[in-house]
């Protein structure tokens, strides 16, 4: 750990997780198609998150910050992004 100047262990992860940082619906709308299976299936089954929901991380400012991008996001993605 940086931070904390400590030593921590290395972790093998086995279990598939989905990282998103834009919101569900943009994702699952401008994906490529040959990934869309299983990104689908992943969020069904709830194993995805986000690096900015950290849960730790309570302060109103911050949340509405994450807020605001996730729902400017949409609209630049409406706006910029065409399939």
């Amino acid at each position: 750990d940086r931070i904390m100047k400590s030593d921590v262990p290395d972790i093998d992860v086995k279990d598939e997780t989905l990282w998103m940082v834009v919101p569900r619906r943009v994702a699952l709308q401008n994906i490529d198609e040959s990934y869309a299976e299983d990104i689908g299936r992943l969020i069904r089954e709830g194993r995805y998150t986000s690096p900015l929901l950290y849960q730790e991380d309570r302060v109103l400012k911050h949340r509405l910050k994450v807020l605001r991008s996730r729902l400017q996001y949409s609209a630049k993605f409406r706006k910029y992004y065409h399939r």
